[in-house]
């Protein structure tokens, strides 16, 4: 292990060369587009977004995207036992999370660490677990977690938690779909049928006007992810709360 790899740590997508965006996270995985996207979304409440830049000397030879997040614990105690964790947390308000920081992203399928050519991934990762467990010491988070990286990254991350004591758990499932033209459209047009009821957008509606759930860009009032958004939101689960701008930006032209 050589100690020329160093780590420091930026609040912003605009922090970071839009040169070593392209060079290490290039499409289609989540790039600076889609930090800048998550970063003017109104999502402060639930997130912290940060970056972690991996540097050879005085050059910077990586990009490791990271957030922190009060995880609200009931969405992992079993039912039998939710109005008793409920009850506790209204007496034991630090209870009710658990302040953690995520490497990867909050709203992509698969955690992404992009790093130039040269550099050698299992050095990179080592140092990067090093310094993001000093910054999770600083920042109140208990607990650190490698969020959804792909079955690519294996070898390496069974290597590295035999050296820093991570261990694995299984995240969960996901869904492959194959589309059924060259767009995205065409994928929502086949899907149509999945649009959100009629007691679905009523119980949308009736959602407090503040929130950040409810508030729509007049220019995408029926884009079909955000339909299908306000369909799964507000079930028991661990999907971050987005407004539209989220679409907006996605939709938009890069």
């Amino acid at each position: 292990m050589t100690a020329s790899l160093t780590v420091r740590f930026v609040d912003s997508e605009q922090a970071i060369p839009a040169t070593l965006w392209e060079a290490c996270l290039p499409p289609p995985l989540e790039g600076r587009w889609w930090y800048a996207a998550l970063e003017q979304s109104g999502l402060e409440e639930q997130f912290v977004f940060r970056y972690a830049v991996l540097c050879d000397g005085a050059r910077p030879v990586g990009i490791a995207p990271f957030f922190l997040m009060d995880v609200p614990l009931d969405i992992v105690v079993p039912e039998v036992l939710l109005p008793l964790a409920k009850g506790l947390g209204h007496v034991f308000p630090a209870l009710r999370h658990q302040r953690t920081l995520f490497v990867g992203s909050p709203c992509a399928d698969e955690g992404s660490i992009g790093l130039l050519p040269e550099v050698d991934r299992r050095e990179a990762f080592f140092v990067l677990q090093q310094a993001l467990d000093r910054e999770a010491r600083r920042s109140g988070c208990p607990m650190l977690v490698w969020k959804d990286f792909p079955d690519a990254y294996a070898p390496d991350m069974h290597w590295l938690a035999a050296r820093t004591g991570l261990f694995p758990m299984v995240s969960f499932p996901g869904t492959v779909a194959a589309l059924p033209g060259p767009t995205m459209e065409d994928f929502f047009r086949r899907h149509e049928r999945h649009a959100p009821t009629a007691t679905q957008e009523k119980i949308a509606r009736q959602q407090p006007r503040a929130s950040p759930l409810t508030r729509r860009s007049s220019n995408i009032p029926t884009h079909p992810r955000w339909r299908r958004f306000l369909r799964c939101f507000g079930k028991r689960t661990s999907m971050p709360r987005r407004n539209s701008s989220v679409w907006t930006w996605r939709s938009s032209p890069r």
